[in-house]
């Protein structure tokens, strides 16, 4: 079975665009029917194509504030703040934590919504679906759903899942089409109409009609589910981060041949000394 994709003659992937195939060829595909599946074929797909749902990840908050503390430039300062408060100069010490914390805190800040924003949209989705397994209609979890499933789905629902409309049996010679709100997803400004073999992504909502349809992605493997992990895959980085990385990166090697020249020349060629304190050690100061 090719849910997401089908094997090529050469063995790879290949991805399939279900907007684009026919209903029959869709369903060759998927192994399935307009009955939909038994119960014994949905547990088989449901642990080789998992659940539907985007997967929970947890970081330690302490942890991903820290990790905003280590990069060339905070390496830069923390090398900078150590030695003033060696030399107990504390004003010097507190501004330059202050800033430390304060680069962090902004980091912090712009991920934490970025994740809230991700979480924000998984929770909308659909909690519960109406499908048929043995040829009966049931109302089950979202999660619980497979590709290959038939759905209902009609004015009010969250789509569960991608799917792929089927015809209406009552259809009358002029097809009235589905109307379903995608904006969160797409950023279309009205619902968008949805004619029989069209497709519907995972958390848009119905706005009219009712049809059965067809599953065939789910979970990370939804429209959805891919934009998340491109998200996620981003670690969140903001342009304005890598740009201090760099230049941090360039002062801390500069600031580094520097040190070493000067300390080479003043303890080297002028025999200085050096003592903990204040004004104990000029050549530092």
């Amino acid at each position: 079975m090719a849910a997401n994709g089908e094997k090529a003659a050469g063995g790879e992937e290949q991805e399939v665009d279900f907007a684009k195939i026919p209903i029959k060829e869709a369903f060759n595909l998927l192994n399935s029917s307009p009955a939909g599946l038994t119960e014994n074929e949905a547990i088989k797909r449901i642990e080789e194509f998992g659940p539907n749902k985007l997967p929970e990840t947890s970081v330690n908050p302490l942890l991903r504030f820290l990790g905003y503390l280590w990069n060339p430039l905070s390496w830069a300062m923390e090398v900078a703040a150590i030695l003033a408060i060696i030399l107990l100069d504390y004003a010097d010490f507190a501004l330059i934590v202050g800033l430390l914390l304060l680069n962090a805190t902004i980091s912090f800040v712009e991920e934490s919504n970025a994740d809230k924003a991700i979480k924000a949209l998984a929770g909308a989705l659909a909690p519960k679906c109406k499908v048929f397994r043995d040829r009966k209609l049931k109302t089950m979890d979202a999660e619980h759903i497979v590709p290959g499933d038939i759905l209902v789905v009609r004015l009010g629902d969250i789509v569960p899942a991608d799917i792929k409309i089927l015809g209406d049996e009552d259809e009358e010679e002029e097809e009235h089409p589905m109307q379903i709100d995608q904006a969160a997803l797409t950023g279309e400004s009205l619902p968008a109409k949805k004619f029989t073999g069209d497709v519907a992504f995972s958390g848009s909502t119905v706005k009219q009609g009712e049809r059965h349809a067809v599953v065939y992605a789910t979970g990370v493997n939804t429209f959805f589910g891919r934009a998340a992990a491109l998200i996620g895959a981003t670690n969140n980085v903001a342009n304005i981060q890598k740009v201090m990385t760099k230049i941090g990166a360039i002062c801390l090697v500069t600031i580094g041949i520097w040190v070493v020249i000067e300390l080479g020349v003043q303890f080297g060629a002028y025999r200085h000394s050096c003592y903990t304190g204040e004004e104990e050690c000029p050549t530092l100061t």
